[in-house]
């Protein structure tokens, strides 16, 4: 809440400048909020010649960075610390500050009411994605617990309450905490990362690569079989995906169809566990996907960006209908 205050405040100062291109003060807080602490994939450099010639020169690196495995249970097991390597296309903070400047002053006049939407999209692309848009490989979150990982899984129940659930008692406790707590849970996380497979800034599944933790703290290195070799996991197709959202912000393909008003787009599940209905279907929003965020990188808006902002605010008159 305090962070909240400090920057509402920092931005209202400066509000009547915004109307064009984002101030230094917008620049200065995404670069800190996003760039700064919102980045984690570390140790990345320009990528091969000849690799993602599609991409403008120098847009694409390589990331070869290092996450560590904590096990949190009794008796102690020791931590693993493994590398793991992604492709990232990530716009810096004068172009970040500029898609926020734009997508919020299509729906609000400079004040408050801007300022306020700033804030939320900061917010929300630091949640979703860190202000990285993986173009392939691999992103490791600890994003769920399991109940064949030795570890202790917090949870934040629907209600903000806070419990910890022993392993050996995993299912037990958390049955009941999403029973005490509104029938969901806000999140959980158990020190153990899952692995996640990206192609065009979206979680796909590949084959031989599941998007899971794995659960057998004996293994070393556990995701080495998915590891970049410059080859496989840059070049496997995708078999399926749950969601299809995007990053930098989880925009949905509902979302950017009722934005776009592209016919071709689906806007609703074909089955619980998969989005589109054929690998082809699957292929052809990824490519819309990194055409449209890689156009952005050369723009001064995302439309990506702008789809999640609309459906942010219940698509207002000045957004598409």
């Amino acid at each position: 809440m305090r962070w909240f205050c400090f920057v509402f405040c920092f931005l209202c100062a400066c509000s009547s400048a915004f109307a064009t291109e984002p101030l230094q003060s917008l620049i200065s807080l995404v670069n800190l909020r996003l760039v700064e602490d919102g980045r984690y994939m570390d140790g990345c450099k320009p990528v091969e010649k000849g690799l993602f010639n599609q991409w403008p020169k120098g847009s694409v690196q390589k990331c070869t960075y290092t996450m560590t495995d904590r096990f949190a249970t009794k008796p102690a097991i020791g931590s693993r610390s493994f590398k793991s390597i992604v492709y990232v296309a990530n716009a810096d903070a004068y172009r970040l500050a500029s898609w926020i400047n734009v997508a919020c002053s299509k729906i609000f006049r400079p004040g408050k009411d801007r300022e306020a939407c700033f804030v939320k999209v900061i917010a929300s692309i630091k949640g979703q994605s860190g202000a990285q848009f993986p173009v392939a490989g691999q992103v490791m979150e600890d994003l769920s617990c399991s109940a064949e990982t030795p570890s202790d899984c917090r949870i934040e129940r629907a209600d903000g309450v806070q419990v910890t659930c022993p392993h050996a008692t995993y299912a037990a406790c958390v049955a009941k905490a999403k029973n005490q707590g509104g029938g969901y849970l806000n999140s959980q996380s158990n020190g153990v990362k899952e692995q996640y497979m990206f192609r065009s800034g979206v979680t796909v599944r590949i084959g031989g690569c599941p998007n899971a933790e794995h659960s057998d703290a004996s293994a070393i290195d556990p995701y080495a079989a998915c590891r970049d070799d410059d080859a496989l996991n840059r070049t496997d197709e995708h078999v399926s995906m749950r969601s299809g959202k995007a990053r930098i912000i989880s925009t949905t393909p509902e979302m950017f169809q009722r934005y776009t008003k592209r016919l071709d787009i689906r806007t609703s599940a074909y089955s619980e566990t998969d989005y589109f209905a054929s690998v082809e279907e699957g292929r052809r929003w990824l490519q819309l996907v990194e055409d449209t965020y890689r156009a952005a990188l050369s723009s001064a808006e995302n439309p990506l960006i702008n789809a999640w902002v609309c459906n942010a605010y219940g698509w207002p008159k000045a957004c598409p209908r």
